[in-house]
């Protein structure tokens, strides 16, 4: 009966072991993919004829930074919103995320074009929701 416990409680701090390290290891990999849906730029989109109003939020590592937000045309249906984040020397802030806002005016077609976006030159996931003007 002695031997049967043993094995009985070695099988059990092996499992609980084993649990908590796939645990540690599963709870990195869903951490790392909602970061990644946390960095997408949602961008509301204002069609009205032969113009987009561009407007929405990226978040910046603190209040000292700004963001600076321009599109740019690549051709005649693709278009680049290149977001470039700014930091101010002359202050000194803690730093915690915060979002900063930004509006956007561009010319082009009412329908048929795509939206890429890069903050600070590197890509980032956009998510662009048109609504029809009033």
């Amino acid at each position: 009966m002695g031997d049967t416990f043993k094995r009985i409680l070695w099988f059990a701090v092996v499992a609980v072991l084993a649990a908590y390290a796939t645990y540690l290891f599963l709870g990195r990999v869903v951490n790392a993919e909602s970061d990644a849906q946390v960095k997408t730029v949602v961008v509301r989109d204002i069609i009205s004829q032969r113009m987009h109003i561009l407007s929405g939020m990226v978040m910046v590592p603190s209040a000292c930074h700004k963001l600076i937000a321009r599109v740019k045309e690549i051709d005649i249906e693709n278009y680049l919103l290149n977001f470039r984040i700014w930091e101010d020397p002359n202050r000194t802030c803690p730093m915690e995320e915060e979002p900063q806002r930004f509006n956007m005016t561009l010319f082009a077609p009412s329908a048929g074009i795509a939206f890429q976006g890069t903050l600070d030159d590197v890509p980032i996931p956009i998510e662009v929701i048109p609504t029809i003007a009033p």
